[in-house]
């Protein structure tokens, strides 16, 4: 049995770790086989997508069934984690009450055997050696991959006395906490973003100058006006490392990591440059657009998608953006779109749209 002394430790504890394997810590189950058949109303049902909160399922299964079907049914203490799915294999929640919940066979029910802290637990299974464990015993070409009980079960991880378990714990959910609060306050901010872009382009609400005095009132331009088709500079050879992407639903421009899926040699790409206006012709209706930032400076993108210079002195770029941003404007843009099957929109046609 391998032991351990951790580099980052409470100082009141000392002593050596101990590496086991799960089974000897904990028994695992799986959950149904079968696709329920949901009630309106009854016992609660889980799956992968649930993973984050398990309270709030929409789904529900019969008591009849769920007695049927759950020789070993969940209890508080127990953890449930993600097993079978495209998403994160690893993905943990603790039941944190003895209320009856049905559970998919995606996921996998670890129930402590002796006196541990599942909270301990559910945070070591998001630790980096765990998951190397995960990741060596992971069926990476099923569809979706998945981890069988047996392989979970031989997958190692370390234990320690249960009061310096519960003193972890405590601590790292203390931090998980204020995580979830600052995602709140993000999500709140979020929210009030919206509405006030909303207003500030509806023009129900208008900033003053340094003096005091009102703005020119708003008119109508061209995007020609503002934006301009650059000269396509193409490199003298195709470095895989600096390709571009723009994801949807404004997620903005990334640097593009799926290289082994495209055609590097029949694709024609192009420079492109800091400061300037990029988006996907398939997908901008569906928020893939944005300015390119300066550390994608001279890095390339194929004609599907474009980049437009900014005219500086017609048109700020974060206001040029935010523009764009609002769901009911770009989702409009597909009226646009030309072309059969997979519509386009072309930079000539973007360039003739009107703006305020």
């Amino acid at each position: 049995m391998e032991k351990l002394q951790p580099k980052l430790r409470f100082p009141e504890f000392n002593g050596n770790w101990e590496r086991k394997k799960l089974r000897e810590v904990s028994d695992v189950y799986d959950g149904t086989h079968q696709t329920p058949k949901y009630v309106s109303e009854g016992v609660k049902f889980v799956s992968v997508e649930n993973i984050n909160d398990l309270i709030n399922t929409d789904k529900f299964i019969s008591k009849k069934a769920f007695e049927k079907d759950f020789k070993v049914k969940p209890k508080k203490g127990d953890i449930l984690m993600t097993r079978i799915t495209a998403g994160v294999i690893g993905a943990t929640a603790v039941v944190d009450n003895d209320e009856d919940l049905a559970y998919y066979v995606s996921l996998g029910l670890i129930r402590l055997k002796n006196n541990g802290n599942p909270f301990f637990y559910s945070q070591n299974i998001q630790s980096f050696s765990f998951r190397n464990e995960l990741h060596r015993r992971i069926i990476h070409v099923a569809f979706p991959k998945k981890i069988n009980l047996g392989d979970l079960q031989d997958c190692n991880i370390y234990n320690c006395s249960f009061e310096e378990q519960t003193r972890i714990a405590n601590f790292l959910s203390s931090v998980d906490e204020k995580i979830n609060l600052l995602k709140e306050k993000k999500s709140l901010l979020e929210e009030y973003k919206k509405g006030i872009m909303q207003k500030i382009f509806n023009q129900e609400i208008r900033f003053k100058d340094d003096n005091g005095n009102d703005f020119e009132d708003w008119d109508e331009r061209t995007l020609g006006e503002l934006l301009s088709i650059p000269e396509k500079l193409k490199p003298e050879n195709i470095n895989t490392d600096k390709l571009l992407t723009v994801k949807l639903h404004l997620k903005g421009v990334q640097k593009n990591t799926n290289t082994e899926s495209l055609s590097i040699g029949s694709t024609n790409y192009i420079i492109r440059k800091k400061g300037q206006f990029i988006y996907g012709k398939q997908n901008l209706f569906n928020g893939a657009f944005g300015i390119i930032p300066d550390e994608f400076d001279g890095f390339l993108s194929s004609g599907d998608v474009p980049a437009l210079d900014v005219n500086q002195n017609k048109v700020n770029s974060t206001f040029l953006l935010s523009y764009f941003s609002r769901k009911e404007f770009y989702n409009n843009l597909e009226n646009i779109a030309t072309g059969s099957g997979s519509k386009r929109i072309h930079e000539k046609i973007l360039l003739s749209l009107d703006i305020s």
